[in-house]
């Protein structure tokens, strides 16, 4: 894989840095695979191909692109809290929600990471339009921007018998089931 300008990777014996405009990052070196860099690109070899093998490649592989990547670029998830009155505030490291508790729910953003709230709009589920708010999760680190989101989304997962209550990945589809009939 190319390293794009800006970026440094550092290859030791255990372990393999990248560091670029957005951060730095560090991975240990699995001992099934073996990490070059020659002439501004990184080459990753196993030394058989065993099953073991092949799948420590890929996997050694596309994480250090993903360190790569993030580090240059960055990563982040979309979300959409979804529903009648439910609110959103981004304070600092901490991101209020109002989602039909009886409490707000504070929830302390992680370092490593950012949450930035969007202003409100409406989408239309079904026949009815409801109103959203996009919430955006960035960071360097793919996989832990990931999990954040997981985190935020696990708050108030969204409710399959109302319109789409609850908050989601933006462009998830929810099942709506119907109501039950007396």
């Amino acid at each position: 894989m190319q390293i794009p300008s800006g970026v440094t990777v550092t290859i030791g014996n255990a372990a393999v840095a990248v560091k670029g405009p957005k951060g730095a990052l560090e991975m240990p070196t699995n001992p099934y695979t073996e990490v070059t860099q020659e002439s501004g690109e990184l080459r990753v070899t196993r030394p058989s191909n065993s099953r073991r093998h092949r799948s420590m490649h890929g996997l050694t592989r596309t994480l250090i692109a993903n360190m790569v990547e993030g580090v240059s670029k960055g990563f982040e998830k979309r979300l959409q809290l979804v529903g009648q009155g439910y609110r959103a505030q981004a304070q600092g490291r901490n991101l209020q929600l109002t989602v039909g508790f009886s409490h707000v729910v504070n929830y302390t953003v992680p370092e490593g990471a950012s949450v930035t709230v969007g202003e409100s709009g409406s989408m239309t589920v079904g026949n009815s339009s409801v109103p959203f708010i996009p919430i955006v999760v960035s960071g360097i680190d793919k996989q832990f921007v990931g999990e954040t989101a997981a985190a935020i989304r696990r708050i108030k997962k969204p409710e399959p018998y109302t319109p789409s209550k609850g908050i989601r990945y933006e462009g998830e589809a929810v099942r709506n089931l119907a109501k039950k009939q007396s």
